[in-house]
């Protein structure tokens, strides 16, 4: 049965929106602009559609891979032949169909997109910027379900996967702003030893954190998936006391990060004046004489 009106399609898309507004509402410091968040919302939504046919062939693919070890009844009933294989292939199912699929692609864009941004200057704008891109996507995928399956499924949804890909897009923008920021101080330390004002001990590291920006939400999407298809009492009841705590988390990291926020080159400057003393006087010497080449 096909679910596809106008109010279904509304009440799918609010959530994912409202969640967006009140991110944005918590940049305090520096609002970032309309146009460059409607995009980022824009490519997240249009990401939904290559992201489900790329899941859709990878678990067709898990589905023949483990076919041995599964009987299906005419009924349409299933008889697992082997629990390990069982749970390995809804592991591969949930970690690599799913959450590499849509997580990756998240990150491609928020790399691609936003990593030389001029608005890209404040701790916070990492998060504005992948939350974004995960309320486009989270929008048009409860929109797809809803047609597909009702009201239902769409008040599951709402309270439970929206959040849930909130949840993934602020710990993709806490390691992707933090990315940012330390490789902005390694420009600057090259800049600065390139001018032969500093001594470069061993320099910043910032792979690690963007790593981390593609891993993280990786985990957390496939595990909380994974724990979300079982269907005993006591995995459901862990399953929703999961969610309470994303939501909880996800209020708390906003918070957190949107009242401590600071401008990126201050963080810059607090890092290279804690590994270097010498610091502030090669600052001075560049203000003084001018040091060129930027990164």
């Amino acid at each position: 049965m096909n679910y596809a009106s106008l109010d279904i399609s509304l009440a799918a898309v609010i959530p994912a929106i409202l969640l967006a507004v009140f991110v944005f509402l918590k940049d305090k410091t520096e609002k970032e602009p309309l146009p460059l968040l409607l995009l980022l919302f824009g490519l997240g939504a249009v990401a939904f559609f290559p992201a489900h046919y790329a899941e859709n062939a990878l678990i067709s693919l898990f589905d023949t891979a483990f076919a041995d070890f599964f009987e299906f009844t005419t009924e349409g009933g299933m008889t697992v032949l082997s629990e390990a294989a069982y749970y390995c292939h809804r592991a591969l199912c949930y970690f690599v169909g799913v959450g590499l699929v849509e997580e990756s692609i998240k990150w491609i864009l928020l790399f691609l997109i936003t990593r030389k941004s001029v608005h890209f200057n404040y701790l916070f704008d990492g998060i504005v910027y992948a939350v974004f891109l995960s309320m486009g996507f989270s929008a048009v995928e409860n929109v797809w379900y809803a047609w597909l399956n009702g009201w239902d499924t769409l008040l599951l949804r709402s309270l439970s996967s929206v959040p849930g890909h909130l949840f993934f897009g602020i710990m993709m923008g806490c390691f992707y702003s933090i990315w940012h920021t330390r490789y902005a101080a390694k420009c600057e330390e090259r800049r600065f030893a390139g001018a032969g004002l500093l001594t470069v001990k061993k320099p910043f590291s910032s792979g690690g954190w963007l790593a981390a920006a593609f891993i993280v939400p990786i985990l957390l999407h496939g595990g909380y998936c994974f724990v979300g298809y079982f269907s005993s009492s006591s995995i459901t009841l862990g399953f929703y006391l999961v969610t309470t705590i994303l939501y909880l988390l996800c209020f708390y990291f906003i918070n957190r990060m949107s009242d401590a926020d600071v401008a990126t080159n201050r963080s810059v400057v607090a890092l290279l004046k804690k590994k270097y003393p010498d610091y502030e006087t090669a600052a001075e010497v560049q203000a003084n004489e001018g040091v060129s080449g930027n990164e």
